[in-house]
């Protein structure tokens, strides 16, 4: 769970794969086929940064070889730091950058000899897109690796909230939350669906903590049930 999407809102929780996400991903497409080492290239974005360090701290062992490029560099810098793959003995390389900068990097690699066979190239999440028609951007054997987005709809958000005010009942806290005397002239039941007062806001607040709390295993939990449906 991020928490850099604080800027959105307080209790906002992105639904979209977080770099640990793709990180975990990558690892065991790498795993499942034995390659234990992997050189990155990479943009120097905040998502592709922790990508990186979470992929080598965790998951790949032995050399920790990357390059790290930005869109401002030339073709001949971006050539040159490319070429620095032929001094690895890895065959494995991750592309973890945008699209365009991606296409650029294959033109450089070619010009560097690195498409001839012996390398293994692998592109990950914004480096490709699977609505591409016409021209081929990448040459023929590129691999890819784009985590699935599931859509949502109003029941899904509907059954997941059910879903989770069930196990709700089962944790210590609810009762010290219910209990409050901030709390205590509120007859109805804990509900997300309250309208926008104050009953609302403080059942987002004992939400968001609480899923803050499961993140990193700091909740009390009255029985092993209440357990097993909030971390399942």
């Amino acid at each position: 769970m991020s928490h850099t999407y604080k800027r959105v809102h307080k209790y906002y929780l992105s639904l979209d794969p977080s770099p640990e996400d793709l990180a975990h991903a990558t690892a065991l497409f790498l795993s499942y086929n034995s390659w234990t080492e992997a050189i990155v290239i990479r943009e120097s974005s905040t998502f592709y940064t922790t990508f990186t360090r979470t992929l080598y701290d965790y998951h790949i062992k032995g050399d920790r070889f990357q390059i790290r490029l930005d869109d401002h560099l030339s073709d001949d810098q971006l050539f040159e730091m490319v070429a620095e793959v032929l001094h690895s003995e890895v065959r494995v390389i991750v592309v973890a950058c945008g699209q365009l900068l991606a296409e650029r990097i294959f033109r450089q690699a070619r010009k560097s000899g690195l498409l001839n066979g012996r390398w293994i190239w692998i592109l990950v999440e914004s480096a490709f897109s699977t609505k591409d028609h016409g021209e081929l951007h990448f040459p023929p054997g590129v691999l890819g690796l784009k985590l699935r987005r599931h859509g949502l709809d109003r029941s899904a958000v509907r059954s997941a909230v059910l879903f989770f005010a069930n196990a709700m009942t089962h944790c210590s806290d609810l009762t010290s939350w219910t209990m409050d005397k901030d709390h205590l002239n509120y007859t109805s039941p804990v509900s997300c669906w309250f309208g926008p007062d104050e009953r609302r806001e403080a059942f987002a607040n004992f939400v968001y903590n609480t899923i803050c709390k499961i993140h990193v295993g700091e909740l009390q939990y009255i029985t092993a049930s209440a357990r097993m449906l909030l971390e399942i």
